[in-house]
């Protein structure tokens, strides 16, 4: 049985205030992806005109004005990495890492039996149903961040009725805890 934090490991930022989040280191080097990705031409002319790795890591760095380190992980990218869909994942993800988030907002699900869920996103119910309990509240902290918080930059808690509350962030992670909030 899924087994929630202690209450004093559910950390929920608000990030909406003017204060500015800490800087993410994996930021810099997203963006150095993004941007590498988004001008190939000019990244593969400035890796083919490198002697070595070394030399290729600072004419990347220098030719595409990237913050250090950020060349490093362009240049360790599988090709795989060059697709349409893996571009616009590596987008969203910084997208996420970098936009101040908007203020927390609360939803309401139900568990009618342990391995269904129901949740009302803009007039519209969800169903989640699953094999066992853990699965669907794995499920519906992966619809609660596709359709809600992802999108709208904001944290999401999902309270359930009963004691029991889940609060999803914009980047996919999610605390449990067993006392509704307060």
């Amino acid at each position: 049985m899924l087994q929630p934090p202690a209450p004093e490991s559910l950390p929920t930022p608000d990030r909406s205030d003017d204060e500015t989040p800490a800087p993410d280191p994996r930021a810099a080097r997203d963006e150095g992806v993004v941007t590498g990705l988004a001008d190939r031409e000019r990244l593969v002319e400035l890796i083919l005109q490198a002697h070595d790795e070394d030399h290729a890591a600072t004419l990347v760095t220098e030719g595409l004005d990237l913050a250090p380190g950020a060349a490093e992980a362009l240049l360790e990218l599988q090709l795989k990495q060059l697709t349409y869909a893996r571009r616009a994942e590596l987008v969203d993800e910084l997208t996420v890492r970098t936009t101040p988030w908007g203020p927390p907002m609360t939803l309401q699900a139900s568990f009618p039996t342990p391995t269904t869920a129901r949740i009302t996103i803009d007039d519209a119910e969800h169903q989640v149903r699953t094999g066992n309990r853990h699965d669907t509240q794995l499920q519906l902290v992966q619809l609660v961040t596709r359709l809600v918080a992802r999108p709208r930059l904001r944290p999401v808690t999902v309270t359930t009725g009963s004691r029991q509350w889940i609060v999803v962030q914009p980047d996919g992670h999610a605390t449990w805890q067993d006392d509704e909030p307060g």
